[in-house]
């Protein structure tokens, strides 16, 4: 009979599987086939049939059966001997893999600290206040700006001393710092800067060599994925907290260009412009925002992709600037409620609402017009005004693409020829208002 045994040795729990006594069973054999040659010459053929398939189906289930115990048992090395991980083996694993993320990225974590020196009067703008100031307001004689600090987080990104952080980190600073985890200091000896990014590049030499981290690829987040947020909150450098991707996708009013990744990884003043990082220790994400009624870390915080990051560092660090694409109109996102309270058919509960055009764009010569309502840009659906921007804004310049727009219940399709946003320009747009909308800053 077949039999499986385990037994120990200096390799681990083995198993054997072995047939025991081979002459039994060609005792048996040979008086089955007796049987078999009598039993033929007594029965009907179809009888025999019966008792052939019932037997053959008897036998080929015993042969599959030890054939799945042989190959599960060899080929386990001894599963059965296997105990079962434990809870606490599984949260070491994890605390190892947290750990090991941490001490990779750590080194390339820098703290930005950007002074302001004060002003006089004369010398203040609306620039220097974080609040919109009365057309009319004098400021008394003698009024002087205190000399201010601000402090944030970076990541080197080159190891000849290329540091990207948020350009809110760095808006406004006479001087910048750089201060490494070992509490050594450079200052920043060149910067170049997005605001509709809010990304910069801070430049700074080192006679010492540099780590730089990692880059990721933002595009294969998922909701659910385990993250490190590093920086400097409140000027506690070098901090690590953890969470998970919670959304992707996300839009920020903050940031005027480009959709977020959203994580619940504590965020806090400082910690903008430090990396979001995944378990193998790669950026994934540049942390930039929260959302809070406290001004504190509330469990909603946002970080910009890694892989949109990427794309506006090597133009800035190339050209000191960033070019877009563009077609040329104001939008405003619309949701079921929007489209049933204006009567609009289109096929689906969103879509993207034409509220202007402006003049010699690159819509404007497609032909777009003020009430269209676009569903697609080259054969991809869009759901919403930042859908438009991430798919236009990085394709190359002179390239033609598809738009999809429902006008006056009638469905069609233009080709629009990119050509570059016009950089500090404030195009015009004709015409009256559109509906109300959600409504965002021109694709």
């Amino acid at each position: 009979m077949v039999q499986v045994r385990l037994h120990d040795s200096e390799e681990g729990v083995k198993t054997e599987v072995w047939n025991q006594k081979p002459s039994v069973w060609l005792g048996r054999v040979r008086i089955g086939m007796k049987i078999f040659f009598v039993y033929l010459s007594r029965i009907k053929i179809n009888a025999f049939c019966r008792w052939l398939s019932w037997s053959a189906c008897r036998h080929a289930a015993l042969v599959a059966g030890l054939s799945a115990c042989w190959v599960m048992l060899s080929g386990t090395g001894g599963v059965l001997g296997q105990e079962p991980v434990s809870a606490t083996d599984q949260a070491k694993a994890l605390s190892r893999a947290f750990r090991s993320a941490a001490n990779s990225i750590t080194p390339a974590v820098v703290t930005v600290i950007s002074e302001v020196e004060g002003k006089d009067a004369e010398e203040i703008s609306a620039e220097d206040f974080p609040f919109d100031l009365p057309p009319d307001l004098h400021l008394p004689e003698g009024f002087r700006l205190p000399a201010s600090r601000n402090v944030g987080s970076g990541i080197l990104i080159d190891e000849s001393g290329i540091v990207l952080t948020n350009a809110h980190v760095i808006h406004g600073a006479d001087r910048i710092w750089i201060r490494f985890s070992d509490g050594s200091e450079l200052e920043a000896k060149n910067i170049k800067a997005d605001s509709n990014s809010d990304l910069a590049i801070v430049y700074i030499a080192s006679k010492s060599s540099l780590k730089a981290a990692r880059l990721g690829d933002s595009d294969r987040l998922a909701i659910g994925d385990w993250v490190i947020a590093v920086g400097s909150p409140f000027e506690y450098e070098s901090t690590v907290s953890a969470g998970i991707i919670s959304g992707r996708g996300r839009g920020v009013a903050a940031i005027r260009r480009g959709k977020m990744l959203q994580t619940d990884a504590a965020i806090n003043p400082g910690n903008s412009g430090g990396p979001l990082v995944n378990l193998d220790g790669e950026v994934v994400g540049i942390n930039t925002a929260i959302v809070s009624v406290s001004g504190g870390y509330q469990g909603i915080g946002f970080a910009i992709p890694i892989n949109r990051a990427k794309w506006v560092a090597d133009q800035l660090i190339e050209t000191g600037e960033v070019q877009r694409a563009y077609l040329g109109i104001r939008i405003g996102s619309v949701d079921a409620e929007y489209i049933r309270e204006n009567d609009l058919k289109v096929p689906a509960n969103y879509g993207i609402l034409v509220e202007g055009v402006i003049s010699d764009s690159p819509a404007a010569d497609a032909g777009l017009q003020r009430g269209d309502v676009i569903v697609d840009f080259a054969g991809k659906s869009l759901r919403d005004v930042g859908d438009l921007q991430d798919a236009v804004e990085q394709l190359p310049l002179g390239s033609r693409h598809s738009v999809g727009l429902f006008r006056e219940e009638k469905a069609l399709s233009v080709m629009v020829e990119l050509r570059p946003l016009p950089v500090g320009a404030v195009p015009r747009i004709p015409g009256s208002p559109a509906p109300k909308t959600k409504s965002e800053e021109g694709s």
